[in-house]
């Protein structure tokens, strides 16, 4: 697998910073929120970064609920 890379952006849909990584592992990403919970996902045809920050806050957002 290679390294990951760091992430960090601000998500105007939940009004904060969001950091993280993520990783590649052929045809998946693996996504790792600052707090460690990680999610997988397909890459698809999908930039990589992109599909990271969609699933950051969809990390974020499943951490509020």
């Amino acid at each position: 697998m290679a390294s990951s890379k760091p992430i960090s952006f601000f998500s105007e849909r939940l009004g904060k910073q969001i950091s993280g990584a993520y990783s590649l592992s052929g045809r998946m990403m693996i996504v790792t929120s600052a707090d460690g919970r990680q999610k997988n996902a397909p890459l698809g045809g999908t930039n990589p970064e992109m599909l990271a920050r969609l699933t950051l806050v969809e990390l974020e957002t499943a951490k509020s609920e």
